[in-house]
């Protein structure tokens, strides 16, 4: 994936957890916020294959 398209998963990963954060607190929000953070995560590994040019 190229590295714009990774930064437009970033972007789209930190309005999905701004808006997330805008729920009432509770279970379904925490999920929600777990769910971003993998995606977060995924995205950030994906950046350093790239780097390493895998």
């Amino acid at each position: 994936m190229s590295a714009t398209g990774l930064r437009d998963l970033e972007e789209m990963a930190a309005k999905l957890e701004a808006t997330a954060r805008k729920l009432p607190t509770g279970r379904r929000r925490d999920e929600l916020l777990e769910d971003i953070a993998r995606f977060r995560a995924q995205i950030a590994a994906l950046q350093v294959a790239g780097l390493q040019g895998k």
